[in-house]
């Protein structure tokens, strides 16, 4: 008999210290603080390296905080290819895209962090002339609720009838 009120009495603990457990990875994933949004002067905007791939070239476009205190990126992102020191569209505004880890809220720490989004640029000749009515852009204009930060890019075509760029949500960056 005591042999299984020990049997129990170890099954319980074992029991509870599993709930317990679980408990802990359930708080894991509960709201979590974060900073405050980032504001527009504390941001600067410069463009990282290029990478092409099959027909599409990414650029790395990123927000450093040089402000004192760290901060967030609490919107969604949008990009318009531009044109001139005018920063003229052209075209229609990028296609979001989904890309694992981007997106969703990221902290920048005070007076050095980093976030990144993908801008990409498909070749305008993977459409046909008609179709894509191709124009030069020579930058793009990121928006963020009420903030815009502009990007000089290379001269490139793209399209002035359709949507030939992406633009992949914030993550941390180096």
């Amino acid at each position: 008999m005591k042999n299984r009120i020990a049997i129990v009495a170890i099954a319980a603990t074992v029991a509870l210290t599993g709930l317990a457990y679980v408990s802990n990875l359930a708080g894991a994933t509960s709201p979590r603080v974060t900073s405050p949004p980032c504001a527009a002067a504390s941001l600067v905007a410069k463009r990282g390296p290029a990478n092409g791939t099959a027909g599409t070239i990414y650029y790395d476009l990123r927000l450093t905080n040089k402000g004192a205190a760290g901060c967030s990126l609490h919107v969604a992102v949008s990009a318009q290819p531009v044109v001139g020191p005018a920063h003229t569209p052209v075209g229609p505004s990028s296609r979001k895209i989904a890309l694992a880890g981007r997106g969703g809220i990221v902290t920048l720490a005070s007076h050095r962090g980093v976030a990144n989004a993908l801008y990409g640029v498909v070749e305008a000749g993977n459409y046909g002339a008609t179709q894509c009515g191709a124009r030069n852009a020579d930058g793009v204009v990121l928006t963020l609720g009420a903030h815009r930060y502009y990007f000089a890019l290379p001269t490139q075509q793209v399209c002035a009838k359709l949507a030939s760029t992406t633009i992949a949500g914030f993550a941390p960056g180096p």
